[in-house]
This record gives C-alpha cells, sequence and structure tokens, in this order.
C-alpha cells in the first residue's frame, strides 16, 4: 500500500509519522535510523487478527496504518487479543461458515484474560456465578451462568488506544504531534449486541445528532465501525467492535464531559442478593434493538 490519507508508514522512518500516536514519543529520540527501525513496528489500528481474516482483502475496507513504538503496539496486541476471541466468539452467528470456523479454532486456542475465567480457553471460559438469597421463610441460592467476558478496564484501555490512533489521523493534518492524553478521554461503557437499545445509547444519540462528523466509517468488512462527532470543544465518539461489542465516551475538559454524562439515564438495577464473599449482586435487563427497526447509531 503506498503512503496516503490512511497510510503513514513507510520502511524508511524519515518518511513515516514522526511521533508515536499513542505515547507521544519523537522517534528521533530512539538515535539513528537504524535505532528508530529496532525500537518500532509498522502498527495496523485494526490488528488484522482482531477481526475476522479477509476482513481488508476489498480496497474499500481500509485501515490505518503508521509507524508505532515497539512497547506501545505489543501492549495494545494484548488488549485486542483478549477482546478479539470473545467479542467473535459471542457472535459467531453473525459471520459466515468459513469465518465460524477460525473464529472457533481461535477460541480454542487462545486464553482468557478475564479475572474470573483466566487460564482457560476461551471456548471454556463460561461464567458460573451463584447467590444466597434470604427470605423471612427460608434461605436459598441461585446459579447463573453467562458467556466468556473481557474486563472493562482491558476494553476501556484499547478503546482508549484506537481513538489515539484515529485522533491523530482526524487532526494530523494541523499538528504533527498532535497526541490524546489520558486525562482528556473518558470512556462511559461498553454494551453487547443484546443491549444496543439501551436508553443511555439512545439518549447520546439524540445529544449529539446535530454534532459536527469528524469521521462515521464502516471497514473491515462490517466488523469494525467509528462514529466520532464533536461540538463546543467536547468529542463523543463510539466504536464497534465484530458486530458484537460497541464502546463510547467523550474526549475534552472533564467539567464539560460530565456535565453531558451525569444526565445520561440510570441504569435500572435490581438487587437480588449476596454471593458467598458477601459481595452484593444486581442485575438488569438489556434492550436489544427491534429487528423492524433502523439502527440508530449508524442509519440515523
Amino acid at each position: 500500500m503506498s503512503l496516503s490519507k490512511y497510510n503513514l508508514f513507510s520502511k524508511n522512518p524519515s518518511y513515516s509519522n514522526k511521533y508515536c500516536p499513542y505515547c507521544g514519543r519523537l522517534f528521533s529520540t530512539f538515535g539513528t535510523i537504524e535505532d528508530i527501525k529496532n525500537n518500532t513496528n509498522k502498527e495496523h489500528l485494526i490488528g488484522r487478527d482482531f477481526v475476522p481474516r479477509n476482513s481488508f482483502e476489498s480496497p474499500k475496507n481500509i485501515n490505518f496504518i503508521f509507524r508505532a513504538c515497539s512497547s506501545c503496539n505489543t501492549r495494545k496486541a494484548d488488549f485486542e487479543r483478549q477482546v478479539s476471541s470473545v467479542s467473535l466468539l459471542n457472535s459467531l452467528s453473525d459471520h459466515s461458515s468459513n469465518e465460524q470456523k477460525r473464529i472457533l479454532q481461535k477460541a480454542q486456542n487462545d486464553y482468557s484474560g478475564f479475572r474470573f475465567t483466566r487460564g482457560k480457553k476461551v471456548i471454556d471460559a463460561t461464567i458460573t456465578h451463584s447467590i444466597n438469597l434470604e427470605t423471612s421463610m427460608c434461605n436459598f441460592k441461585v446459579g447463573f451462568c453467562g458467556p466468556p467476558q473481557v474486563d472493562e478496564t482491558v476494553i476501556a484501555n484499547l478503546a482508549f488506544m484506537h481513538m489515539q490512533g484515529l485522533i491523530y489521523f482526524i487532526f494530523r493534518k494541523q499538528n504533527e504531534s498532535i497526541h490524546l492524553y489520558k486525562k482528556y478521554f473518558h470512556y462511559y461503557n461498553s454494551f453487547w449486541k443484546d443491549d444496543w437499545g439501551n436508553p443511555s445509547l439512545d439518549y447520546l444519540r439524540k445529544q449529539t445528532a446535530t454534532w459536527t462528523p469528524l469521521m462515521i466509517m464502516t471497514t473491515a468488512n462490517n466488523n469494525f465501525k467509528i462514529y466520532i462527532k464533536t461540538s463546543d470543544d467536547i468529542i463523543f465518539w463510539l466504536l464497534e467492535w465484530n458486530k458484537f461489542c460497541r464502546v463510547c465516551g467523550f474526549i475534552g475538559e472533564y467539567s464539560k464531559c460530565s456535565s453531558i454524562i451525569e444526565k445520561i439515564p440510570e441504569e435500572d438495577f435490581k438487587y437480588i442478593g449476596k454471593n458467598e464473599n458477601k459481595i452484593t449482586t444486581a442485575i438488569r435487563r438489556n434492550t436489544a434493538l427491534k429487528e423492524d427497526s433502523p439502527d440508530f447509531i449508524f442509519n440515523n
């Protein structure tokens, strides 16, 4: 692929981007051209193993390619590995038969990073949970089980690095050293597919409907979607991963972003009891998009 608006990488570091979009480091501080080559990598913002194979076969399915520090590349790859296997396995029916075989193989080979199933293969990393219910008449135990999960901190960290890269591409013409700092990045929440009709997502859509689009894009054969809008020095962002997980939040001064976040409708959680470690458990009902209604994020 030649150098373009979506490809900033060249084998010669002199012609690549000069700063790492993730940590902001100026590559020349590594030393010579050879030092730069030894300490940096060709980075694909959307990891080629993060989405199903062959997701970028068509020229219209662009990726964002640049030079990044090797340490940043390694850290992001670990986040992607944890999210990829789980999101693909949970969205198995949305992929082709050939893709399904590879997804199952990936889940059989990859290990879970979730705190309650760490060390298990993803294919076997189902969640089990039990709680003790107490009534005036009796005490009894109720068990729950669910599909493989990912720690929310991993999801937030991957979203941060994806947004660092995207912000770099959006604003790099204005400032080659543009860098998104953690203090301006505000992660709100993640939503699995059966909760894409969540009232909080609908609220955020309505609040940002008239905002100016910075980047609205679908790529990787519909396995990676980007929705970024801005208004009054605030950026609202939403990413969709592997037709299964949506993550969203804001970028900007905390006071401005929190004024919106604080107005998001509260989730209707119901207290149901405590587990054997006396940890309180609460649940809520997910809200799926209706099959006969348009996707209010990407079809508005």
